[in-house]
């Protein structure tokens, strides 16, 4: 295997540099397919089918859905880094967080180097009241690039003693189409304590001119649940998918809103430009200042030529009088008042 770092000959003193290569073996069938196993499910078209190797992946997201990252010594032997899920939680009203530490994990060949163990023992639930959950979807947002493909992962652990097969069953919506419609987790695992994962690809089609759109994940009990109005989630791991060899997005932009990339700045900026708004800004702010100082000092004529008037009237003795004492107290209060 040989890596090539070559200058960009369109770029005049242009240099290529690395500071440091991993290469890590990754186990079979963790994210590609074989033989065309058709097990990554299409949103958009309802239809199921394979990874080629040939795709290459982007992480975007590997979120442990709980309170706290995993850092990379805690992984499962592929060193990833796992950020807590409540940056990227819009919607749980509220939610319950899970935890396990005690069960026996029963692992399978496709899930062992999945994900950590502390996130199959963690996970984040809708929370007890039923009638609560059954009014809202628990629901995550991640921001992407549009017009591209993305391979969402979700992780699934059912660790309840007290919870069987067809007592938790709820549907899953994912960029806000329909993902499933009755998952039940302990069925797809047979069993308690048996991690799991489904695999499902998304298009996040252009919006008008937005490059940058938000994939979100929602959860919400199923009517065909017979116990517990409920569902939870133990991680997630979203992939962009490269489109015709490519999986560069936009260019960084000036904005700051999104972790991933926004507008690029116009091209069309040049110098002369920005003096003219510096002139035109010192411009406004000068006649401001003349216009506020002019009122200033309208105000302070006016105020004398009342004063005035009040002493030739003979009212001017009623100034050190008790009433207008008390007067003046009152008009001070109405200020307190509308502060608070």
């Amino acid at each position: 295997m040989s890596i090539t770092f070559t200058p960009s000959p369109h770029v005049a003193d242009a240099y290529a540099f690395i500071n440091g290569i991993e290469i890590v073996s990754m186990p079979t069938n963790l994210y590609y397919t074989t033989a065309g196993d058709p097990v990554l499910h299409d949103v958009d078209k309802d239809v199921n089918s394979p990874l080629p190797k040939e795709t290459a992946l982007e992480l975007m997201y590997r979120i442990n859905v709980f309170a706290n990252d995993i850092e990379p010594y805690k992984d499962s032997g592929m060193f990833g880094s796992w950020l807590r899920d409540v940056d990227y939680l819009t919607d749980a009203r509220p939610s319950s967080l899970l935890r396990n530490g005690t069960i026996q994990l029963q692992y399978n060949n496709h899930t062992r180097y999945a994900a950590p163990d502390v996130l199959y023992r963690t996970a984040r639930s809708m929370g007890p009241d039923t009638t609560v959950n059954a009014g809202y979807n628990m629901t995550w947002e991640f921001p992407v690039h549009s017009t591209f493909t993305y391979f969402v992962r979700l992780h699934f652990c059912q660790f309840i003693p007290i919870i069987w097969q067809n007592d938790l069953i709820f549907q899953i919506y994912i960029a806000n189409q329909t993902a499933e419609l009755s998952a039940d987790i302990i069925s797809w695992a047979d069993g308690n304590g048996v991690p799991i994962y489904k695999d499902y690809e998304v298009m996040m089609h252009a919006r008008g001119i937005e490059e940058v759109q938000n994939l979100s994940i929602a959860l919400h009990p199923s009517p065909l649940t017979s116990h517990f109005s409920n569902a939870m989630l133990n991680g997630v791991e979203i992939f962009k998918l490269s489109k015709s060899d490519n999986l560069s997005g936009p260019n960084p932009g000036v904005y700051q809103d999104s972790p991933i990339s926004n507008t690029p700045p116009s091209a069309t900026s040049t110098k002369p430009k920005h003096s003219r708004r510096g002139i035109v800004t010192i411009i406004g702010a000068a006649v401001s200042g003349f216009v506020v100082v002019s009122f200033l000092f309208f105000l302070i004529f006016w105020r004398r030529v009342q004063k005035l008037k009040y002493w030739v009237s003979g009212d001017g003795a009623s100034k050190l009088s008790p009433l207008v004492s008390s007067s003046t107290k009152v008009n001070r209060d109405p200020e307190v008042i509308s502060t608070f």
